[in-house]
Protein backbone atom coordinates (compact mmCIF):
# COMPACT_ATOMS: atom_id res chain seq x y z
CA UNK A 1 0.00 0.00 0.00
CA UNK A 2 2.93 2.28 0.63
CA UNK A 3 2.74 2.99 -3.65
CA UNK A 4 -0.45 4.84 -2.79
CA UNK A 5 0.28 6.09 1.36
CA UNK A 6 3.13 6.95 2.14
CA UNK A 7 6.17 10.11 2.37
CA UNK A 8 7.36 7.99 -0.87
CA UNK A 9 3.77 8.81 -2.80
CA UNK A 10 3.34 12.13 -0.91
CA UNK A 11 6.48 13.17 -2.81
CA UNK A 12 5.21 11.78 -5.86
CA UNK A 13 1.58 13.12 -6.33
CA UNK A 14 2.13 16.42 -4.93
CA UNK A 15 4.99 16.41 -8.07
CA UNK A 16 2.00 15.05 -10.08
CA UNK A 17 -0.14 18.00 -9.28
CA UNK A 18 2.53 20.64 -9.82
CA UNK A 19 3.06 18.58 -13.29
CA UNK A 20 -0.54 18.90 -14.35
CA UNK A 21 -0.91 22.91 -13.65
CA UNK A 22 2.20 23.42 -15.67
CA UNK A 23 0.47 21.28 -18.75
CA UNK A 24 -2.60 23.23 -17.70
CA UNK A 25 -0.93 27.18 -18.09
CA UNK A 26 0.82 26.31 -21.11
CA UNK A 27 -2.83 25.35 -22.24
CA UNK A 28 -4.07 29.08 -21.20
CA UNK A 29 -3.71 31.40 -24.22
CA UNK A 30 -3.73 34.62 -22.39
CA UNK A 31 -0.63 32.95 -20.13
CA UNK A 32 1.63 34.82 -22.32
CA UNK A 33 4.86 33.96 -20.04
CA UNK A 34 4.81 30.39 -21.26
CA UNK A 35 4.97 29.00 -24.65
CA UNK A 36 2.57 25.91 -25.15
CA UNK A 37 3.86 23.04 -24.47
CA UNK A 38 3.88 20.25 -27.59
CA UNK A 39 2.55 16.31 -26.77
CA UNK A 40 6.14 15.46 -26.85
CA UNK A 41 7.20 17.62 -23.78
CA UNK A 42 3.67 17.03 -21.73
CA UNK A 43 4.56 13.47 -22.14
CA UNK A 44 8.21 14.61 -20.85
CA UNK A 45 6.93 16.13 -17.54
CA UNK A 46 4.83 13.48 -16.96
CA UNK A 47 6.80 11.08 -17.57
CA UNK A 48 8.64 12.61 -14.05
CA UNK A 49 5.65 11.04 -12.69
CA UNK A 50 5.23 7.64 -14.13
CA UNK A 51 9.02 6.61 -14.15
CA UNK A 52 9.09 8.16 -10.02
CA UNK A 53 11.42 6.08 -7.85
CA UNK A 54 12.45 5.85 -4.32
CA UNK A 55 15.74 7.54 -5.07
CA UNK A 56 13.81 10.78 -6.17
CA UNK A 57 12.05 10.79 -3.55
CA UNK A 58 15.11 10.79 -1.29
CA UNK A 59 16.24 13.47 -3.33
CA UNK A 60 13.41 15.59 -2.44
CA UNK A 61 13.67 14.30 1.49
CA UNK A 62 17.27 15.44 1.39
CA UNK A 63 16.86 18.78 -0.12
CA UNK A 64 14.09 19.08 2.66
CA UNK A 65 15.93 18.19 5.71
CA UNK A 66 19.60 16.72 5.14
CA UNK A 67 20.80 18.94 2.32
CA UNK A 68 21.42 17.17 -1.28
CA UNK A 69 24.70 17.63 -3.13
CA UNK A 70 24.64 17.78 -7.14
CA UNK A 71 27.06 18.24 -9.84
CA UNK A 72 26.41 20.77 -12.29
CA UNK A 73 28.48 21.97 -15.42
CA UNK A 74 30.15 25.62 -15.41
CA UNK A 75 29.67 26.49 -19.64
CA UNK A 76 32.37 29.30 -19.04
CA UNK A 77 34.82 27.04 -17.35
CA UNK A 78 33.43 23.71 -18.78
CA UNK A 79 34.04 22.46 -15.32
CA UNK A 80 31.50 20.56 -13.05
CA UNK A 81 31.07 22.34 -9.59
CA UNK A 82 29.65 20.58 -6.91
CA UNK A 83 26.42 22.68 -5.39
CA UNK A 84 24.72 21.62 -2.00
CA UNK A 85 20.99 22.33 -1.72
CA UNK A 86 19.47 23.07 1.56
CA UNK A 87 18.71 21.43 3.67
CA UNK A 88 15.47 23.97 3.65
CA UNK A 89 13.09 22.45 6.25
CA UNK A 90 9.96 22.49 3.39
CA UNK A 91 9.00 19.58 1.61
CA UNK A 92 6.58 20.93 -0.67
CA UNK A 93 9.20 23.58 -1.42
CA UNK A 94 11.76 20.55 -2.06
CA UNK A 95 9.35 19.25 -4.65
CA UNK A 96 10.01 22.61 -6.64
CA UNK A 97 12.88 22.52 -6.15
CA UNK A 98 13.53 19.02 -7.18
CA UNK A 99 11.43 19.89 -10.35
CA UNK A 100 13.71 22.83 -11.34
CA UNK A 101 16.95 20.46 -10.86
CA UNK A 102 15.68 17.84 -12.99
CA UNK A 103 14.91 19.94 -16.25
CA UNK A 104 18.11 21.42 -15.55
CA UNK A 105 19.45 17.69 -17.27
CA UNK A 106 20.15 17.06 -21.00
CA UNK A 107 17.21 14.93 -21.50
CA UNK A 108 15.05 17.43 -20.26
CA UNK A 109 16.99 20.77 -21.76
CA UNK A 110 13.82 21.95 -24.34
CA UNK A 111 11.69 22.30 -20.90
CA UNK A 112 14.56 24.48 -19.09
CA UNK A 113 12.33 27.56 -19.58
CA UNK A 114 9.79 26.23 -17.11
CA UNK A 115 11.82 26.48 -14.43
CA UNK A 116 10.31 30.14 -13.05
CA UNK A 117 6.96 28.86 -13.57
CA UNK A 118 6.89 25.87 -11.75
CA UNK A 119 5.05 27.19 -8.61
CA UNK A 120 3.64 29.99 -10.15
CA UNK A 121 1.28 31.99 -7.95
CA UNK A 122 0.58 28.59 -5.44
CA UNK A 123 0.71 28.12 -2.01
CA UNK A 124 1.72 24.51 -0.61
CA UNK A 125 -1.66 23.57 0.19
CA UNK A 126 -2.45 23.85 -3.34
CA UNK A 127 0.16 20.69 -4.13
CA UNK A 128 -0.48 18.98 -0.45
CA UNK A 129 -4.25 18.96 -0.79
CA UNK A 130 -4.38 17.36 -4.37
CA UNK A 131 -1.69 14.99 -3.22
CA UNK A 132 -3.93 13.65 -0.04
CA UNK A 133 -6.95 13.35 -1.95
CA UNK A 134 -5.09 11.88 -4.67
CA UNK A 135 -3.88 8.86 -2.71
CA UNK A 136 -6.74 8.50 -0.79
CA UNK A 137 -8.50 7.79 -4.05
CA UNK A 138 -6.37 5.49 -4.99
CA UNK A 139 -5.87 3.50 -1.93
CA UNK A 140 -9.49 2.69 -1.95
CA UNK A 141 -10.26 2.22 -5.48
CA UNK A 142 -6.71 -0.58 -5.38
CA UNK A 143 -6.77 -1.98 -2.09
CA UNK A 144 -9.75 -1.28 0.23
CA UNK A 145 -12.71 -1.74 -2.24
CA UNK A 146 -12.02 -4.69 -4.53
CA UNK A 147 -10.69 -6.40 -0.93
CA UNK A 148 -14.56 -5.79 0.56
CA UNK A 149 -16.40 -6.82 -2.58
CA UNK A 150 -14.85 -10.03 -2.19
CA UNK A 151 -15.65 -10.13 1.57
CA UNK A 152 -19.30 -9.64 0.38
CA UNK A 153 -19.34 -12.44 -2.02
CA UNK A 154 -18.19 -14.57 1.10
CA UNK A 155 -21.01 -13.58 3.00
CA UNK A 156 -23.01 -13.53 0.25
CA UNK A 157 -22.10 -17.47 -1.00
CA UNK A 158 -22.45 -18.08 3.16
CA UNK A 159 -26.11 -16.19 3.27
CA UNK A 160 -27.68 -18.34 0.25
CA UNK A 161 -26.01 -21.91 0.85
CA UNK A 162 -27.10 -21.49 4.77
CA UNK A 163 -30.36 -20.28 4.36
CA UNK A 164 -32.30 -23.08 5.93
CA UNK A 165 -29.52 -23.67 8.06
CA UNK A 166 -31.22 -23.17 11.73
CA UNK A 167 -29.14 -22.18 14.35
CA UNK A 168 -30.52 -20.64 18.09
CA UNK A 169 -30.31 -17.17 18.70
CA UNK A 170 -29.25 -15.37 21.54
CA UNK A 171 -30.44 -11.57 22.65
CA UNK A 172 -28.39 -10.63 25.93
CA UNK A 173 -26.19 -14.02 25.70
CA UNK A 174 -29.39 -15.87 26.32
CA UNK A 175 -31.30 -18.15 24.41
CA UNK A 176 -33.92 -17.13 21.85
CA UNK A 177 -35.88 -17.04 18.99
CA UNK A 178 -34.25 -19.28 16.49
CA UNK A 179 -32.86 -17.77 13.39
CA UNK A 180 -30.51 -19.53 10.42
CA UNK A 181 -26.99 -19.13 9.85
CA UNK A 182 -27.33 -17.75 6.36
CA UNK A 183 -29.96 -14.65 7.74
CA UNK A 184 -27.27 -13.92 9.89
CA UNK A 185 -24.79 -13.66 7.47
CA UNK A 186 -27.34 -11.81 5.30
CA UNK A 187 -27.64 -9.07 7.95
CA UNK A 188 -23.65 -8.22 7.60
CA UNK A 189 -23.94 -8.81 3.61
CA UNK A 190 -26.66 -6.00 4.02
CA UNK A 191 -24.88 -4.01 5.63
CA UNK A 192 -21.31 -3.63 4.57
CA UNK A 193 -23.22 -3.58 1.17
CA UNK A 194 -25.12 0.08 2.15
CA UNK A 195 -21.00 1.71 3.41
CA UNK A 196 -19.27 0.03 0.31
CA UNK A 197 -21.66 2.09 -2.14
CA UNK A 198 -21.41 4.98 -0.10
CA UNK A 199 -17.78 4.42 -0.25
CA UNK A 200 -17.87 4.08 -4.16
CA UNK A 201 -19.77 7.46 -4.53
CA UNK A 202 -17.87 9.28 -2.40
CA UNK A 203 -15.39 11.96 -4.51
CA UNK A 204 -13.04 13.78 -2.81
CA UNK A 205 -12.49 18.00 -2.94
CA UNK A 206 -9.57 20.14 -3.54
CA UNK A 207 -8.71 23.78 -3.87
CA UNK A 208 -6.40 25.49 -6.50
CA UNK A 209 -6.97 29.11 -5.21
CA UNK A 210 -3.48 30.26 -3.54
CA UNK A 211 -2.27 31.69 -0.69
CA UNK A 212 -6.24 32.80 1.37
CA UNK A 213 -8.24 31.17 -1.37
CA UNK A 214 -8.59 33.78 -2.91
CA UNK A 215 -6.53 33.75 -6.47
CA UNK A 216 -5.05 36.85 -5.61
CA UNK A 217 -1.59 36.55 -6.46
CA UNK A 218 -3.25 34.56 -10.11
CA UNK A 219 -6.05 37.68 -10.54
CA UNK A 220 -3.10 40.60 -10.19
CA UNK A 221 -0.49 38.61 -12.90
CA UNK A 222 -2.85 37.81 -15.19
CA UNK A 223 -6.42 39.29 -14.50
CA UNK A 224 -7.97 37.95 -18.12
CA UNK A 225 -7.62 34.41 -17.16
CA UNK A 226 -10.91 32.65 -15.33
CA UNK A 227 -8.89 31.06 -12.84
CA UNK A 228 -12.04 29.95 -11.12
CA UNK A 229 -13.03 27.97 -14.44
CA UNK A 230 -8.97 26.99 -14.45
CA UNK A 231 -8.91 25.37 -11.31
CA UNK A 232 -12.08 23.33 -11.78
CA UNK A 233 -11.13 21.88 -15.02
CA UNK A 234 -8.09 20.86 -13.61
CA UNK A 235 -9.21 19.65 -10.45
CA UNK A 236 -11.89 17.40 -12.38
CA UNK A 237 -9.23 16.36 -15.03
CA UNK A 238 -8.12 14.45 -11.79
CA UNK A 239 -10.94 12.79 -10.84
CA UNK A 240 -11.54 15.03 -8.17
CA UNK A 241 -14.49 17.72 -6.93
CA UNK A 242 -13.61 21.24 -7.17
CA UNK A 243 -14.01 23.25 -4.32
CA UNK A 244 -14.04 27.30 -4.96
CA UNK A 245 -14.79 28.32 -1.41
CA UNK A 246 -12.04 27.52 1.22
CA UNK A 247 -9.20 29.10 2.58
CA UNK A 248 -5.71 28.30 2.64
CA UNK A 249 -6.21 25.34 3.50
CA UNK A 250 -8.99 22.58 1.76
CA UNK A 251 -11.63 22.35 4.68
CA UNK A 252 -11.23 18.49 4.60
CA UNK A 253 -15.11 18.01 5.37
CA UNK A 254 -15.06 14.71 2.13
CA UNK A 255 -12.17 13.41 4.07
CA UNK A 256 -14.07 13.19 7.50
CA UNK A 257 -16.87 11.92 5.42
CA UNK A 258 -14.69 9.34 3.48
CA UNK A 259 -13.62 8.29 6.28
CA UNK A 260 -16.45 8.05 8.71
CA UNK A 261 -17.69 5.65 6.13
CA UNK A 262 -14.57 3.68 7.28
CA UNK A 263 -15.24 3.55 10.41
CA UNK A 264 -18.49 2.39 10.30
CA UNK A 265 -16.99 -0.41 8.02
CA UNK A 266 -14.79 -0.94 10.68
CA UNK A 267 -17.41 -1.51 13.19
CA UNK A 268 -19.03 -4.01 11.08
CA UNK A 269 -16.39 -5.91 10.85
CA UNK A 270 -15.65 -6.03 14.38
CA UNK A 271 -19.13 -6.83 15.57
CA UNK A 272 -18.76 -9.92 12.52
CA UNK A 273 -15.67 -10.83 14.01
CA UNK A 274 -17.07 -11.25 17.52
CA UNK A 275 -19.85 -12.76 16.68
CA UNK A 276 -18.00 -15.43 14.86
CA UNK A 277 -15.41 -15.73 17.55
CA UNK A 278 -18.05 -16.78 19.95
CA UNK A 279 -19.65 -19.15 17.33
CA UNK A 280 -16.42 -21.27 17.18
CA UNK A 281 -15.87 -21.15 20.50
CA UNK A 282 -19.61 -22.74 20.87
CA UNK A 283 -17.95 -25.28 18.40
CA UNK A 284 -20.69 -24.09 15.88
CA UNK A 285 -17.36 -24.54 13.37
CA UNK A 286 -15.06 -26.68 12.77
CA UNK A 287 -11.82 -25.23 11.86
CA UNK A 288 -9.31 -26.29 9.33
CA UNK A 289 -6.80 -28.57 10.47
CA UNK A 290 -3.45 -27.87 8.53
CA UNK A 291 -0.77 -29.99 9.54
CA UNK A 292 2.27 -27.96 9.37
CA UNK A 293 0.78 -24.63 11.79
CA UNK A 294 0.67 -24.73 15.58
CA UNK A 295 -1.76 -22.96 17.40
CA UNK A 296 -0.01 -23.06 20.67
CA UNK A 297 3.73 -23.23 21.59
CA UNK A 298 2.99 -25.14 24.86
CA UNK A 299 -0.71 -26.79 24.27
CA UNK A 300 -0.77 -29.43 21.23
CA UNK A 301 -4.41 -29.56 20.71
CA UNK A 302 -4.78 -25.99 19.91
CA UNK A 303 -6.69 -24.07 16.41
CA UNK A 304 -7.24 -20.69 17.43
CA UNK A 305 -9.03 -18.32 15.42
CA UNK A 306 -6.19 -15.74 15.60
CA UNK A 307 -7.10 -14.16 12.12
CA UNK A 308 -10.55 -13.25 13.77
CA UNK A 309 -8.32 -11.65 16.96
CA UNK A 310 -6.35 -9.96 14.09
CA UNK A 311 -9.23 -8.18 12.37
CA UNK A 312 -10.96 -7.09 15.61
CA UNK A 313 -7.79 -5.62 16.75
CA UNK A 314 -6.95 -3.87 13.39
CA UNK A 315 -10.58 -2.26 13.25
CA UNK A 316 -10.19 -0.74 17.10
CA UNK A 317 -6.75 0.80 15.49
CA UNK A 318 -7.45 1.81 12.49
CA UNK A 319 -11.00 3.49 14.20
CA UNK A 320 -8.40 4.78 17.31
CA UNK A 321 -6.33 6.96 14.60
CA UNK A 322 -9.77 7.93 12.71
CA UNK A 323 -11.19 9.19 16.07
CA UNK A 324 -8.14 11.40 16.49
CA UNK A 325 -7.96 13.41 13.29
CA UNK A 326 -11.79 13.33 13.04
CA UNK A 327 -11.46 15.44 15.68
CA UNK A 328 -8.71 17.65 14.55
CA UNK A 329 -8.97 18.29 10.95
CA UNK A 330 -12.08 20.56 10.34
CA UNK A 331 -10.54 23.20 12.59
CA UNK A 332 -7.57 25.42 11.46
CA UNK A 333 -7.26 28.97 13.22
CA UNK A 334 -8.10 32.05 11.03
CA UNK A 335 -6.68 31.10 7.34
CA UNK A 336 -4.91 28.19 8.32
CA UNK A 337 -2.28 26.73 10.91
CA UNK A 338 -0.13 23.55 10.74
CA UNK A 339 -2.15 21.14 13.01
CA UNK A 340 -3.90 18.79 10.51
CA UNK A 341 -0.31 17.76 8.94
CA UNK A 342 0.04 15.14 11.84
CA UNK A 343 -3.08 13.48 11.47
CA UNK A 344 -3.09 13.87 7.39
CA UNK A 345 0.09 11.34 7.74
CA UNK A 346 -1.84 9.11 10.01
CA UNK A 347 -4.45 8.62 7.08
CA UNK A 348 -3.00 5.79 5.61
CA UNK A 349 -2.26 3.74 8.65
CA UNK A 350 -6.10 3.96 9.56
CA UNK A 351 -6.33 2.39 6.37
CA UNK A 352 -3.95 0.07 6.46
CA UNK A 353 -5.45 -1.54 9.40
CA UNK A 354 -9.10 -1.08 7.75
CA UNK A 355 -7.30 -3.28 5.03
CA UNK A 356 -5.60 -5.84 7.36
CA UNK A 357 -8.72 -6.61 8.82
CA UNK A 358 -10.67 -7.29 5.89
CA UNK A 359 -7.95 -9.62 4.54
CA UNK A 360 -7.67 -11.70 7.98
CA UNK A 361 -11.18 -11.99 8.22
CA UNK A 362 -11.91 -13.38 4.73
CA UNK A 363 -8.71 -15.72 5.62
CA UNK A 364 -10.93 -16.92 8.31
CA UNK A 365 -13.90 -17.51 7.19
CA UNK A 366 -12.27 -19.67 4.46
CA UNK A 367 -11.04 -21.82 6.92
CA UNK A 368 -14.58 -22.41 8.58
CA UNK A 369 -16.62 -25.09 8.04
CA UNK A 370 -20.32 -24.86 9.99
CA UNK A 371 -21.01 -27.69 11.97
CA UNK A 372 -24.76 -28.26 11.71
CA UNK A 373 -24.36 -31.78 13.93
CA UNK A 374 -23.62 -28.94 16.53
CA UNK A 375 -26.06 -26.60 15.67
CA UNK A 376 -29.22 -29.01 15.51
CA UNK A 377 -28.04 -30.13 19.30
CA UNK A 378 -28.13 -27.21 20.48
CA UNK A 379 -31.30 -25.81 19.26
CA UNK A 380 -33.31 -28.77 19.66
CA UNK A 381 -32.76 -28.96 22.99
CA UNK A 382 -33.94 -25.62 23.92
CA UNK A 383 -37.76 -25.94 23.10
CA UNK A 384 -38.38 -22.82 25.55
CA UNK A 385 -37.72 -20.40 22.56
CA UNK A 386 -41.16 -21.97 20.98
CA UNK A 387 -43.03 -20.06 23.95
CA UNK A 388 -42.81 -16.87 22.08
CA UNK A 389 -44.50 -18.91 19.04
CA UNK A 390 -47.17 -20.41 21.40
CA UNK A 391 -48.23 -17.11 23.55
CA UNK A 392 -48.56 -15.54 20.09
CA UNK A 393 -51.02 -17.52 18.63
CA UNK A 394 -53.01 -18.19 21.92
CA UNK A 395 -53.25 -14.09 21.53
CA UNK A 396 -54.68 -14.70 18.11
CA UNK A 397 -57.19 -17.04 19.72
CA UNK A 398 -58.30 -14.39 22.37
CA UNK A 399 -57.15 -16.59 25.14
CA UNK A 400 -56.79 -14.45 28.34
CA UNK A 401 -53.23 -14.06 29.86
CA UNK A 402 -51.26 -15.88 27.58
CA UNK A 403 -47.78 -14.18 28.16
CA UNK A 404 -48.34 -15.20 31.69
CA UNK A 405 -48.94 -18.34 31.03
CA UNK A 406 -45.78 -19.22 29.11
CA UNK A 407 -43.95 -17.06 31.49
CA UNK A 408 -45.26 -19.21 34.38
CA UNK A 409 -43.90 -22.45 32.79
CA UNK A 410 -40.78 -21.35 31.03
CA UNK A 411 -39.12 -18.24 32.74
CA UNK A 412 -35.26 -19.16 33.19
CA UNK A 413 -35.96 -22.93 32.61
CA UNK A 414 -34.40 -25.23 30.13
CA UNK A 415 -37.98 -27.01 28.84
CA UNK A 416 -38.36 -30.52 26.82
CA UNK A 417 -40.24 -30.95 23.37
CA UNK A 418 -42.45 -32.96 25.88
CA UNK A 419 -42.57 -30.87 28.55
CA UNK A 420 -43.92 -27.93 26.50
CA UNK A 421 -46.30 -30.63 24.66
CA UNK A 422 -47.88 -31.35 28.39
CA UNK A 423 -48.63 -27.79 28.90
CA UNK A 424 -49.83 -27.70 25.23
CA UNK A 425 -52.63 -30.19 26.29
CA UNK A 426 -53.38 -28.47 29.90
CA UNK A 427 -54.45 -25.11 27.88
CA UNK A 428 -58.45 -25.19 28.16
CA UNK A 429 -60.80 -23.64 25.90
CA UNK A 430 -58.36 -24.52 22.82
CA UNK A 431 -59.19 -26.28 19.79
CA UNK A 432 -57.83 -29.28 19.38
CA UNK A 433 -56.43 -28.72 15.60
CA UNK A 434 -54.64 -25.77 17.19
CA UNK A 435 -53.47 -27.64 19.75
CA UNK A 436 -51.76 -30.15 17.04
CA UNK A 437 -50.53 -26.93 15.19
CA UNK A 438 -48.51 -26.29 17.94
CA UNK A 439 -47.31 -29.61 18.91
CA UNK A 440 -45.86 -29.70 15.60
CA UNK A 441 -43.89 -26.82 15.69
CA UNK A 442 -39.99 -27.49 16.60
CA UNK A 443 -37.40 -25.07 17.27
CA UNK A 444 -35.90 -26.24 13.79
CA UNK A 445 -38.84 -25.54 12.18
CA UNK A 446 -39.64 -22.20 13.98
CA UNK A 447 -37.52 -19.70 11.70
CA UNK A 448 -40.06 -17.65 10.34
CA UNK A 449 -39.24 -15.79 7.07
CA UNK A 450 -35.22 -16.47 7.62
CA UNK A 451 -34.12 -18.09 4.59
CA UNK A 452 -36.00 -15.73 2.25
CA UNK A 453 -34.33 -12.98 3.75
CA UNK A 454 -31.05 -14.74 3.14
CA UNK A 455 -31.47 -15.78 -0.43
CA UNK A 456 -33.05 -11.89 -1.06
CA UNK A 457 -30.03 -10.61 0.17
CA UNK A 458 -27.55 -12.71 -1.31
CA UNK A 459 -29.68 -12.08 -4.84
CA UNK A 460 -29.87 -8.36 -4.15
CA UNK A 461 -25.96 -7.92 -3.60
CA UNK A 462 -25.51 -10.28 -6.98
CA UNK A 463 -27.99 -8.49 -8.75
CA UNK A 464 -25.54 -5.19 -8.10
CA UNK A 465 -22.51 -6.87 -8.49
CA UNK A 466 -23.08 -9.44 -11.61
CA UNK A 467 -21.05 -9.91 -14.13
CA UNK A 468 -22.05 -8.79 -17.56
CA UNK A 469 -21.82 -11.15 -20.25
CA UNK A 470 -19.18 -8.83 -21.50
CA UNK A 471 -17.15 -8.23 -18.42
CA UNK A 472 -15.36 -11.25 -16.83
CA UNK A 473 -14.30 -9.53 -13.33
CA UNK A 474 -16.67 -7.91 -10.80
CA UNK A 475 -15.10 -4.56 -10.06
CA UNK A 476 -13.25 -1.88 -12.13
CA UNK A 477 -9.92 -2.59 -13.11
CA UNK A 478 -6.93 -0.73 -10.54
CA UNK A 479 -3.70 -2.93 -11.40
CA UNK A 480 -2.56 -3.98 -14.58
CA UNK A 481 0.29 -6.93 -14.73
CA UNK A 482 2.57 -6.89 -17.79
CA UNK A 483 4.50 -9.58 -18.62
CA UNK A 484 6.98 -7.57 -20.45
CA UNK A 485 9.24 -10.67 -22.04
CA UNK A 486 5.85 -11.74 -24.27
CA UNK A 487 5.92 -8.02 -25.79
CA UNK A 488 7.15 -6.93 -28.89
CA UNK A 489 9.43 -4.12 -28.93
CA UNK A 490 6.14 -1.99 -31.05
CA UNK A 491 4.11 -2.87 -28.49
CA UNK A 492 6.77 -2.06 -25.60
CA UNK A 493 7.02 1.59 -27.11
CA UNK A 494 3.33 1.92 -27.61
CA UNK A 495 2.79 0.78 -24.36
CA UNK A 496 4.74 3.32 -22.97
CA UNK A 497 3.02 6.21 -25.09
CA UNK A 498 -0.01 5.01 -23.12
CA UNK A 499 1.36 4.41 -19.75
CA UNK A 500 0.53 8.27 -18.18
CA UNK A 501 -3.33 7.75 -19.78
CA UNK A 502 -3.37 4.65 -17.60
CA UNK A 503 -1.80 5.98 -14.61
CA UNK A 504 -4.14 9.13 -14.98
CA UNK A 505 -7.21 6.37 -14.28
CA UNK A 506 -5.69 5.69 -11.13
CA UNK A 507 -4.42 1.94 -12.10
CA UNK A 508 -1.39 1.19 -11.32
CA UNK A 509 0.99 -0.91 -13.43
CA UNK A 510 3.31 -3.77 -12.56
CA UNK A 511 5.51 -5.38 -14.29
CA UNK A 512 6.77 -9.41 -14.27
CA UNK A 513 10.52 -10.39 -15.64
CA UNK A 514 11.54 -6.52 -15.83
CA UNK A 515 14.85 -7.43 -14.08
CA UNK A 516 16.85 -5.71 -16.83
CA UNK A 517 14.54 -3.03 -17.58
CA UNK A 518 16.11 0.35 -15.85
CA UNK A 519 13.90 2.81 -16.50
CA UNK A 520 10.98 1.14 -14.46
CA UNK A 521 11.12 1.72 -11.25
CA UNK A 522 11.95 -1.30 -8.75
CA UNK A 523 8.87 -0.39 -6.98
CA UNK A 524 7.06 -1.40 -10.03
CA UNK A 525 8.52 -4.82 -10.69
CA UNK A 526 7.18 -8.04 -8.94
CA UNK A 527 8.03 -11.59 -9.32
CA UNK A 528 5.53 -14.19 -10.00
CA UNK A 529 5.53 -15.63 -6.85
CA UNK A 530 4.25 -12.33 -5.50
CA UNK A 531 1.18 -11.88 -8.23
CA UNK A 532 -1.64 -10.65 -5.66
CA UNK A 533 -5.34 -12.35 -5.92
CA UNK A 534 -7.91 -9.91 -6.69
CA UNK A 535 -10.71 -9.67 -9.81
CA UNK A 536 -9.77 -6.02 -10.26
CA UNK A 537 -6.50 -6.67 -12.16
CA UNK A 538 -5.80 -7.34 -15.65
CA UNK A 539 -3.12 -9.58 -16.62
CA UNK A 540 -1.22 -9.01 -19.92
CA UNK A 541 0.94 -11.49 -21.35
CA UNK A 542 0.94 -14.93 -23.91
CA UNK A 543 -0.81 -18.19 -22.66
CA UNK A 544 1.68 -19.80 -20.92
CA UNK A 545 2.12 -21.05 -16.70
CA UNK A 546 2.31 -17.69 -15.86
CA UNK A 547 -1.19 -17.14 -17.06
CA UNK A 548 -2.34 -20.13 -15.87
CA UNK A 549 -1.31 -18.78 -12.31
CA UNK A 550 -2.80 -15.25 -13.35
CA UNK A 551 -6.29 -16.85 -14.05
CA UNK A 552 -6.10 -19.09 -10.50
CA UNK A 553 -5.41 -15.47 -9.10
CA UNK A 554 -8.79 -14.68 -10.43
CA UNK A 555 -7.31 -11.71 -12.85
CA UNK A 556 -8.58 -10.61 -16.60
CA UNK A 557 -6.11 -12.36 -18.32
CA UNK A 558 -6.00 -10.80 -21.84
CA UNK A 559 -3.35 -12.04 -24.83
CA UNK A 560 -0.84 -10.15 -26.37
CA UNK A 561 -1.37 -11.57 -29.33
CA UNK A 562 -4.44 -12.46 -32.16
CA UNK A 563 -3.93 -16.00 -31.88
CA UNK A 564 -4.87 -16.32 -27.91
CA UNK A 565 -8.15 -18.87 -26.69
CA UNK A 566 -9.18 -16.12 -24.15
CA UNK A 567 -11.67 -13.37 -24.37
CA UNK A 568 -9.68 -10.70 -25.11
CA UNK A 569 -6.51 -11.13 -27.54
CA UNK A 570 -5.08 -7.99 -28.88
CA UNK A 571 -1.99 -6.61 -30.47
CA UNK A 572 -2.36 -3.15 -30.45
CA UNK A 573 -1.95 -1.51 -27.16
CA UNK A 574 -4.75 0.81 -27.58
CA UNK A 575 -6.79 -2.49 -27.12
CA UNK A 576 -5.89 -2.86 -23.92
CA UNK A 577 -7.14 1.07 -22.73
CA UNK A 578 -10.60 -0.29 -24.82
CA UNK A 579 -10.81 -3.42 -22.37
CA UNK A 580 -9.80 -0.88 -19.31
CA UNK A 581 -12.80 1.46 -20.34
CA UNK A 582 -14.77 -1.08 -21.05
CA UNK A 583 -14.94 -2.79 -17.72
CA UNK A 584 -14.92 0.29 -16.08
CA UNK A 585 -18.45 1.62 -18.27
CA UNK A 586 -19.65 -1.79 -16.91
CA UNK A 587 -19.28 -0.71 -13.29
Amino acid sequence: MADCFSEYAFFKYRLKAQVEYLIKLSKEPEFNILRPLNITQQEQLRSLVTNFSLKDAKIMQDIDRFGYQYEEKDHSTNQSKTHTLGPIQHDTKAVEYYLRLKLKETTFNNLSHLSEIIHFALTSEDLINIAYAIMLTRLKKQYIIPELTELLNSLAKQAREEANTPMLGRTHGQNATPTTFGKEMANYLTRLKTQLNKLNNIKLTAKLNGATGNYNAHNLAFPKIDWISFSKELINSLNLTPNLHTTQIESHDTVIEFFQIIQRINNIIQDLCVDMWLYISNNYFIQENKKHEVGSSTMPHKINPWRCEVAEGSTKESNAKINGFTNTLQTSRYQRDLSDHVPQRAMGVALAHTYIAITHLRQELSRLTINKQILKEDLENKAEVLTEAIQTILRKENHQDSYELLKHFSRGKNITLEQLHQTIDQIEDLNQNIKGQLKQLTPSTYIGLAPKLAINAAADWEAQNSQNTTKQNTTPITQIIIDLRTLTENQKQDLKQLTPTIENKDIKILFLHAEHEKQIPNNQKIQESDMPIGKHILYLGAQDQTQKQAQKNQHLCVNCTRDGKLKFNITQMQELLAIINMTTELN
